[in-house]
Formats: C-alpha cells, sequence, structure tokens
C-alpha cells in the first residue's frame, strides 16, 4: 500500500486510461499518484512494468509512456530507480538478440528466441521497437546525456525493419526515422550512415517495387534533413504506392 490510502491498483488504473494524445495534466495526475509509492521499490518495479507492457502492446501509447518514464525518471532521489527498472526491462528484452547478432556473425543458424518472438508477437516485437526509440529521444540520463546503451539496440531494430516485407514494419520505419532520424544522425553519424548504405543496397538488391517504393521514400525524407516532405512529393509516393498494389507498377 501507498501512504494516504492511494494504492498501487489506482496508479496502474489512471496509467491504462491513458491514450497517445494524454495532456499534461494527465501526466501531472500519474506523477503525484505515482510519488505516494516512490518509497518502495516493488512498487516502483510494477509502476514501470505497466508504462512498459502498454506501451508494447499499443504502439500510438509509446510516446505517451516514455513522457511518463522521463517525469518519474526526474522524482528527488527515487528517480534513478525508475530509471534503471525501466534500462532492465529493455536490456532483458534485448539479450537474446544480441545472442541472435553474434550467432550469425559466427554462421551459426539455429533458430533464436528473438527471431521467434518476431514470428509469434508480431506487435509485441514492433511495439518493442517504437517504446525503445520514444525512450531513447525523451529521456536523458542525469547528466543531460542520451543513453548510450540503447544506441546499438535502435540500430539492430532499425536494420531488420529495412529488411523486411511488410507494409506494416516499412511504414514504422518510416514513421521512426522522420521521428528520430535528425537526433541519430547528429548524434551518431557514421552509424546512420551505414544505415542509409543499407537501404541503398537493399533497393538495389532485387526488392519488391512495394518495398522499393518505401525505402526510395525514407531517402527523400533523409534528403530534406527529416523534415516531413513537401505534399507533392508525399502524393507521388503514395499515388505510386497505390499503382503498385494495383499491379500497374512491376
Amino acid at each position: 500500500m501507498c501512504s494516504d490510502g492511494i494504492n498501487l491498483e489506482k496508479v496502474s488504473q489512471k496509467i491504462e486510461m491513458l491514450s497517445f494524445d494524454a495532456q499534461d495534466r494527465d501526466l501531472d495526475v500519474i506523477e503525484k499518484l505515482t510519488r505516494e509509492c516512490a518509497k518502495d521499490e516493488k512498487n516502483i518495479q510494477q509502476v514501470i512494468k505497466v508504462i512498459y507492457n502498454k506501451s508494447l502492446v499499443d504502439i500510438d501509447f509509446a510516446r505517451t509512456g516514455a513522457l511518463i518514464c522521463d517525469r518519474l525518471s526526474k522524482i528527488d532521489g527515487d528517480g534513478v530507480k525508475y530509471r534503471s527498472n525501466l534500462l532492465k526491462l529493455l536490456q532483458a528484452d534485448f539479450a537474446d538478440l544480441q545472442q541472435y547478432l553474434v550467432s550469425m556473425a559466427n554462421n551459426d543458424h539455429e533458430q533464436n528466441s528473438k527471431e521467434a518472438l518476431r514470428t509469434s508477437s508480431h506487435e509485441k516485437f514492433n511495439g518493442l521497437i517504437v517504446f525503445l526509440c520514444q525512450i531513447y529521444v525523451t529521456m536523458r540520463t542525469i547528466s543531460g546525456e542520451h543513453f548510450k546503451v540503447l544506441v546499438d539496440p535502435i540500430f539492430q531494430c532499425l536494420e531488420m525493419l529495412i529488411n523486411s516485407d511488410t507494409s506494416d514494419e516499412l511504414d514504422i520505419l518510416n514513421s521512426l526515422l522522420q521521428s528520430i532520424g535528425k537526433e541519430l544522425q547528429m548524434t551518431e553519424p557514421d552509424k546512420m550512415q551505414e544505415l542509409l548504405d543499407k537501404i541503398r543496397l537493399r533497393i538495389i538488391q532485387g526488392s519488391s517495387p512495394q518495398v522499393r517504393c518505401s525505402l526510395l521514400e525514407i531517402l527523400e525524407i533523409q534528403a530534406h534533413n527529416w523534415e516531413t516532405l513537401p505534399s507533392d512529393i508525399t502524393r507521388f509516393y503514395c499515388d505510386t504506392s497505390a499503382d503498385i498494389l494495383a499491379g500497374m507498377v512491376v
């Protein structure tokens, strides 16, 4: 139980009720209620798990979830506990992904649990990628820096999306790079250049017309400094995509 009769269940219910467009006053309520539980380590873990799990199953909520985590990370004294518990959850979900990458580097082609997660829990995999990126752009360390520990997992996931053949994952890639592309290019220029090169290779190495169209649009966005494309260019890609789906482009 938290002080003043406010229990953790009430905090969880408030978080579950939030939508993707939560207002500052909504975040104020969550922060106020959570402060009542901040002295209990188990409650801190549970609050973070509620935010984390909701963000994974609802990608539209991911930005709101990141904003809540940012608020909680700034609570005097206990903010570091919220940050560390959040990072533990993220790192735990990426541990098997890192093992998969190592096995691939060693030419070990055994099925990996992260690949199983991607195929058996499509929404959770995408939710994890979106939430990870939102945490990176929203939260900072005590010294005001990005969480460097998140950089490699972010680029690993973006590369996995580049290699996807599904339109929803390519749409997520497009959306994420519009959101964090400029920041990543400023903070990690070499890694971003490698990512862009991989996009170019995917385009010229026999990918489908739909994949090529989606990836070309991302390169166009990057050429416009990661800003929203002019309406005529956006319309061109929308029309081209529609023509591809109609079988008019091969």
